[in-house]
């Protein structure tokens, strides 16, 4: 059984999902079985995370994720799509309530809008981590996403967000 190893770092963007669809697409290509992913992100956009999470969640192979340091804000939405996912002992997952980036002058009914889109990506999110954790229900992800906090690798085990906590067994291709 064919497996490959790659990692995904940096702010959760376009260039991101440009660079993983490329990485993927290749890997796939390759007639991969399993694919070991690592994340180390500080965030960035809600959205695009999702996409992301979309495409891992739908590839025709075993996805395992795993946290080699600092998984923050949107990139824990990216980590939470493994199917199997591994936290390193020294790691933490960074969770803060949604936010969005405005620009420029807003009226009333801007802001109204941007309000609603903050409301509706939370909701979207917390439902995506109650699915994907099955131990932690949507409710107690909106109440997580309410605040500020720090999940060390313990605490996400009990919620269900991690499998196990051991080493990202990373592997450069032609070594054993």
């Amino acid at each position: 059984m064919k497996e490959d190893y790659f990692i995904i770092s940096g702010y959760v963007d376009e260039h991101m999902v440009e660079n993983i669809l490329y990485i993927v697409k290749e890997k796939i290509s390759d007639d991969c079985k399993k694919l070991h992913i690592a994340v180390q992100s500080s965030g960035g956009s809600v959205p695009i995370a999702l996409a992301i999470a979309n495409l891992l969640m739908s590839l025709p192979c075993k996805v395992f994720t795993y946290n080699i340091g600092n998984v923050e804000s949107a990139a824990l939405i990216i980590f939470s799509a493994g199917e199997n996912r591994v936290c390193s002992p020294g790691a933490r997952f960074y969770i803060h309530p949604i936010g969005k980036e405005i620009r420029g002058i807003q009226t009333e009914e801007t802001l109204k809008k941007y309000l609603n889109e903050i409301k509706q990506d939370t909701e979207r999110v917390a439902q995506y981590l109650a699915n994907q954790t099955r131990k932690t229900n949507i409710n107690k992800w909106k109440k997580i996403y309410a605040g500020s906090s720090i999940l060390l690798p313990e605490k996400a085990v009990q919620m269900g967000l991690v499998n196990c906590i051991a080493e990202f067994p990373f592997k450069i291709k032609g070594s054993s």
